[in-house]
This record gives structure tokens, C-alpha cells and sequence, in this order.
């Protein structure tokens, strides 16, 4: 694997795992907020040999920059796509460019899309985060922000991080490839020998309350293939979502999982890696 750091838009340099496979077709895969983008390396791992994987890691996560005073707003994260995308374009002289999303990842995957038309020649997104003007939520006491910001931060070692993670949602349905993914790629490492979640959990809860930006008027530009996905709706909102959002996308399909959760491309990697090679391939033989 080959990592580099990409500069964004306003300087903030953000990781680019590239997982190598010259002259095959590249995928960018994006995670969801306070995660990282190792942790579609299952999914990837059962496409080598067809796709070009390229792993990315927001501002805050990962391998990026994450100072915990660094602007967060959707807009930058979407320039930090935007960055890798062109980054990737010059790696691969200028390949059809494939897209794959989680949460916060897909969101903003369409958004690049929507905002850069002829970005991706077809995308694959689960539950991204986007919600209809009549649905923006309240954001002055977001819940799960203020989850984010009681988060414990720092552990003995990653395998403390596995056993307690482990244990309880979201990861408790993960392969443990993918939950063994986030624990190292998603931590530093302290001079006491113990580690530190990368994204802090004041950068996570700033980005799950800048979630109101509107990205919903603008589907009507996506008109690359995009292969929506949920997994149950029960306690689920994102997952709410993705139909509506199939629908208001000019050329998209719509499929629901129920026995996923929201860590759906963590829980089943055959299952993605099917979809995403399905995608590739569609797209190959035209």
C-alpha cells in the first residue's frame, strides 16, 4: 500500500491510501464521520485483481491532519474529495473514476458528483446522510454529537480498542477485519505506549452538526449510475433516507438490506465487494 497526503482546497492535507493495481479501473472509497477509510479494506481485499482500491481519510481522521481546532464544514470535506479525485485522475492518467460511500462518505461522494459533474462514471453509496428540505433536523443538541464528545479517547493499546469496541454498536456487527482496520488506522500512538483515537471527538461531533448543508437540490445534477443501499429501518434515520434519496437522483436504484445495520459494508464485505464489482463491470462492457 502506498499512502501520500493530498493538499485540499485551504491547505489541510488529507491521506490517500492507494492499494495499488496499475491499469485497472480506480474505486474511492470514503467512510463514515469519526472512522476511517481502512475499513473498507475487506471489501477491497476481495476485489483485488479488478479495481484499483484508493482508501481515504477525511480531515480529522485517519492519517489527515486532524488539529482540533480545523474547519470541518461539509463544503471543506467536500474539497478534500474533490483534491483526491484529481489526485487519483493523474495517478491513473485519467481512468474512468468509480466512487464508493459509507454515511458521511456517500454523502459527500454525491456531493463532489453533484457539484463537479462527470467526476465518477457511477457510484455506490449506503445510507448517505442527506436529508430533504422538509427533514433538515434540529441541530442545536444533536445527540450523537453529544455522544461524540464523552468519548473516551485514549486506550492501553489497539487491542483494548478491539475488546471494548467490540462488545457494542456500531461495531458489534463488524467483521473482525474491518473493526482490527479501524483500531489501527484509526489511532495514533502516545509516548506512554498507549493509543489515541484519531478523530477527536470534537471534530466528529462539529461534523455531525454541520449535517444540515444542502446537498438535496443539487441531485438533479447526478446523472452517473448510482447504486443506492440501506439496512434496516428500525431506529435506523439514515437508512430512512435512502430511498428518498434514490429517488430524487436522475439514474439511481434503490435496495434495502434489513439484516444490515448502518455499518453495512463493514458487516458484509462479500456483499459490497459483489455490488461495486457489478458496478465496475457495467460500466466496462457498455
Amino acid at each position: 500500500m502506498h499512502t501520500e497526503l493530498v493538499t485540499s482546497a485551504d491547505g489541510t492535507r488529507v491521506a490517500l491510501h492507494d492499494l495499488g493495481g496499475d491499469g485497472l479501473p480506480p474505486v474511492v472509497f470514503c467512510h463514515g464521520n469519526g472512522m476511517a477509510g481502512a475499513m473498507w479494506q475487506p471489501v477491497a481485499q476481495l476485489l483485488e485483481g479488478t479495481i484499483r482500491p484508493i482508501l481515504v481519510d477525511f480531515r480529522g481522521h485517519g492519517s489527515s491532519d486532524n488539529e482540533v481546532d480545523i474547519d470541518v464544514h461539509w463544503d471543506r470535506i467536500t474539497e478534500d474529495l474533490v483534491a483526491v479525485t484529481e489526485r487519483v485522475g493523474e495517478l491513473t492518467e485519467g481512468r474512468d473514476l468509480f466512487g464508493a460511500g459509507h454515511s458521511l462518505g456517500g454523502a459527500i461522494s454525491l456531493r463532489v458528483e453533484a457539484l463537479h459533474p462527470g467526476t465518477y462514471a457511477a457510484l455506490t453509496v449506503f445510507e448517505p446522510i442527506l436529508f430533504p428540505p422538509e427533514g433538515v433536523p434540529e441541530m442545536t443538541s444533536h445527540p450523537i454529537a453529544t455522544l461524540a464528545r464523552k468519548r473516551r479517547m485514549e486506550f492501553d493499546s489497539v487491542d483494548q480498542i478491539i475488546e471494548r469496541f467490540g462488545s457494542r454498536p456500531p461495531f458489534d456487527h463488524c467483521v473482525p477485519a474491518a473493526l482490527a482496520a479501524y483500531a489501527e488506522a484509526g489511532t495514533r500512538s502516545l509516548p506512554n505506549g498507549g493509543v489515541r483515537l484519531a478523530c477527536e471527538g470534537e471534530l466528529e461531533a462539529r461534523i455531525f452538526e454541520a449535517e444540515h448543508i444542502d446537498t438535496w437540490s443539487r441531485l438533479g445534477a447526478v446523472t452517473c449510475p448510482v447504486t443506492v443501499l440501506a439496512g434496516t429501518t428500525v431506529d435506523n434515520r439514515p437508512a430512512e433516507l435512502a430511498e428518498p434519496v434514490a429517488r430524487a437522483l436522475p439514474n439511481a436504484t434503490f435496495t434495502l438490506y434489513e439484516s444490515l445495520t448502518h455499518m453495512g459494508p463493514m458487516e458484509d464485505p462479500e456483499l459490497f465487494a459483489q455490488i461495486i464489482g457489478a458496478m465496475v463491470r457495467s460500466r466496462q462492457h457498455r
